[in-house]
């Protein structure tokens, strides 16, 4: 075969890209200054800690093909070919010493890598000779092999991957390659086949839920107890799972009421009290307090007490362990580090029964020398055998200690098969539920949801009784949206920052939002053509009238449609601003938003339009008045958001005779 040729630009690209590995090898600090280089597999569970809740503590980064990608360990995965598996580790280690992160993004941009590595096989898996075709595959590969929602994620980090190889010349010609998959939101869409997998996947069934509140009373393991109450307390507000199995001992907070007046108090002059649960935030390790609504107080007041009464134990342990550094604590008298036991007495004091060959099996698995009828184990080796497991959940980066976790119990607490250890501790994790809720098949056998264990009837589907614990922060959210509660509160009960991520967890569809309407519209909170209409029915007619206009309703991009797509399309499609089926809820600052964001591109083009209508091009007088007409519904619009007079929240229906004006001055640059 001719020996192929180099181009200048290649070869360009090959110094800067090997300059780019070396950088990256030898001077990064990210991962540590002993970070094994070679090797495919980097463990970097000390620099991107995972949180305490989580089943899997170890964090460690595959640079590895897909063959194989699922192995729990680097036993049996294929390492990524060189110079492309160094082109990826020397990204990774430089992005995260410049923005330190968790495991989870780092892993996905290996996991896209993967099929770019697959494009390079037969050019020697060199990173200079990738081209914008071959990102093209990988996009339709990651299509292929994931849900809509992954590939998205994965095509956004085969841009950064395109992006750095262009940022630092680490090929031959720029790539200038952009992610081609859409955001999958339900921000807008309340009919499309997306929204309609995720409502069905992301809310619980109501026979799940029947049956959850049958079986809490019916549990008597503590172990299914203490399951049971996490369960209880994720229905009293939108919690992650993480945010309740991390919850101090400590954790109840009871409080007055105070509104914009002062203090709270009730008609007979006592003070009004509220209950809350002070929690860390998952995602960004801050404390608040999780209100909890007064409906449900009782509930979480008893599932507390319940965990409590459970976990005591072996919080008295980790309280010895913390008092006496260094050492582990057994049952019985303390006669020094010379007193001995039989296997038998091991395996009775770590809950296994007096039997000698669980014992001695427990014993050889810590490398303590069993062998023999009448062999004795001195307590200093168990003692050490001990220490060497507790400190595999003594670290908690949020500064607790082993003994405040409300949710810490004794070794094999939660497991199907194996004796609790009384002399070990464990916390409970995130496996424990999604086991107690779904159930698992693992190569160990199979372990028995809660269902399962009290062989409760499959759903009206067919199928069987099964849940996640995730789904129940989907189901109180889309309560919270079907109450009409103010999108700011219903951030704030979710423990959320960014207001906008409401909609990832707004499942109503749109026969839902429709009686929510006509609930609105019965108490007097839409204003506009359609409401006077309705108010100028007879009483006993305004019923029907509500059922017949409000069918249906839908999410737009500035406000609200009550347009009946089911029976016609829409005549004003992507005008919403000028259209008479749109409602403008006052005080939604994310309409508001895009609002502003049209009038300001309208007033754009509203000025290069008036120059082509100067110089009679054909059709651009029309042009002119289309634009002008979205102007002015997008003044009115925003004149509704500005009216002091209009209560927050109220649905507001603009017509061509409402007011409207300058919305301030300053918009063009503040947009």
């Amino acid at each position: 075969m001719a020996e192929r040729l180099v181009t200048r630009p290649e070869r360009n690209a090959l110094e800067r890209l090997e300059a780019f590995v070396a950088q990256a090898r030898y001077d990064c600090a990210a991962f540590g200054t002993n970070l094994e280089w070679d090797k495919a597999d980097w463990d970097v569970t000390t620099h991107c800690p995972r949180p305490v809740s989580k089943a899997a503590q170890k964090a460690v980064l595959y640079f590895t093909t897909h063959a194989n990608g699922e192995a729990k360990s680097i036993d049996g995965r294929v390492a990524m070919a060189e110079p492309f598996a160094s082109f990826i580790k020397a990204l990774i280690r430089r992005k995260q010493d410049s923005r330190p992160q968790g495991d989870g993004p780092l892993s996905r941009i290996i996991n896209a890598a993967r099929d770019l590595h697959d494009q390079l096989g037969d050019r020697g898996h060199d990173p200079v000779r990738l081209t914008h075709a071959d990102f093209a595959a990988a996009v339709v590969a990651v299509q292929k092999r994931s849900s809509p929602t992954t590939a998205y994620r994965l095509g956004c980090s085969l841009q950064t991957i395109a992006d750095t190889i262009d940022r630092h010349g680490l090929s031959a010609s720029r790539l200038n390659w952009r992610n081609p998959l859409k955001r999958q939101t339900n921000a807008l869409s309340r009919i499309s086949k997306h929204a309609n997998d995720a409502r069905e996947s992301k809310l619980p069934t109501s026979d799940v839920l029947d049956e959850l509140a049958r079986l809490s009373h019916l549990v008597t393991e503590p172990s299914d107890v203490v399951c049971m109450s996490v369960i209880k307390l994720l229905h009293c507000a939108p919690w992650r799972i993480g945010e309740v199995l991390a919850l101090h001992a400590d954790c109840e907070v009871v409080e007055q009421k105070v509104d914009e007046n002062g203090p709270v108090f009730d008609q007979d002059g006592k003070p009004v009290m509220r209950y809350g649960l002070r929690y860390w935030k998952e995602k960004s390790s801050d404390s608040d307090v999780k209100w909890i609504p007064t409906v449900m107080v009782d509930v979480a007041r008893s599932a507390i007490a319940d965990i409590r009464r459970h976990t005591e134990p072996a919080r008295e342990l980790a309280r010895w362990l913390e008092e006496h550094p260094g050492r582990a604590c057994l049952p019985g008298p303390d006669l020094g580090p010379w007193q001995t036991y039989t296997k038998a007495e091991v395996a009775e004091m770590f809950g296994m029964g007096p039997c000698a060959k669980s014992g001695r099996q427990w014993l050889m698995l810590r490398g303590i020398d069993a062998t023999g009828r009448n062999v004795r184990i001195s307590r200093l080796d168990l003692e050490q055998a001990l220490l060497n497991e507790v400190v595999k959940v003594a670290d908690d980066r949020r500064g607790m200690k082993l003994s405040e976790h409300l949710l810490l119990a004794h070794l094999n607490f939660h497991h199907s098969c194996k004796a609790t250890n009384p002399c070990l501790l464990s916390l409970t994790r995130d496996q424990h539920l999604a086991d107690f809720l779904g159930g698992r098949v693992s190569t160990r056998g199979r372990t028995l949801s809660i269902f399962e264990k009290f062989e409760s009837p499959p759903q009206q589907d067919g199928s069987a009784m099964g849940m996640t614990s995730h789904q129940f922060r989907h189901w109180l959210n889309t309560l919270a949206q079907a109450g009409g509660l103010d999108q700011a509160l219903v951030a704030r009960w979710s423990g959320r920052d960014d207001i906008q991520q409401n909609s990832e967890y707004d499942h109503l569809t749109g026969l839902e939002i429709a009686e929510r309407f006509r609930g609105m519209m019965d108490e007097g909170k839409i204003q506009g053509a359609l409401a006077d209409l309705h108010d100028r029915k007879e009483p006993a007619d305004r019923a029907s009238f509500r059922d017949s206009v409000l069918a249906t309703a839908h999410v737009t991009d500035i406000g609200l449609c009550d347009l009946d797509w089911i029976s016609s399309t829409c005549p004003e499609f992507q005008a919403c601003e000028t259209c008479e089926f749109c409602l403008v809820e006052k005080g939604n600052e994310d309409g508001k938003l895009r609002t502003e964001q049209r009038l300001a591109d309208n007033r754009w083009l509203l000025e290069r339009v008036q120059a082509e209508v100067d110089d009679d091009t054909i059709g651009a007088s029309n042009h002119l008045n289309a634009i002008q007409q979205s102007i002015d519904g997008c003044e009115r619009i925003l004149a509704v958001h500005q009216d002091p007079d209009i209560p927050d929240g109220t649905l507001v229906q603009p017509t061509t005779a409402s007011p409207r004006h300058f919305y301030g001055p300053g918009l063009e640059d503040t947009v």
